[in-house]
């Protein structure tokens, strides 16, 4: 898995959403709310009419997508795992242009 590590406003979900539709792949959202603003997101500020229908993160739902995008992973970790995250870490595939963005 990689990451987009952007400050807030600068374009991350745009460019999941963009993604999405281009790939067939779902964003897995936080919440029944923000899959809605994501879908407004997709149609109303990017004129993308049609992008997989954002599931709201949960185990069942993640499994039954197979391959899918994540908005917001912090959102989501409290979403699922209670509480409030404050450090995590992930090992860095340094591959993300070579294994993602060229084979997709």
């Amino acid at each position: 898995m990689n990451f987009l590590y952007q400050q807030r406003g600068t374009g991350k979900t745009s460019f999941l959403i963009k993604e999405s539709a281009r790939t067939g792949y779902p964003i897995a959202v936080a919440t029944p709310q923000y899959a809605m603003i994501v879908k407004d997101k997709a149609k109303y500020e990017l004129g993308i009419d049609t992008i997989p229908e954002p599931i709201v993160a949960s185990k069942e739902n993640c499994e039954k997508a197979g391959k899918y995008f994540i908005d917001e992973v912090g959102l989501v970790l409290e979403e699922i795992l209670g509480g409030h995250p404050l450090l995590g870490s992930m090992s860095d595939d340094g591959d993300f242009v070579e294994n993602y963005l060229m084979k997709e």
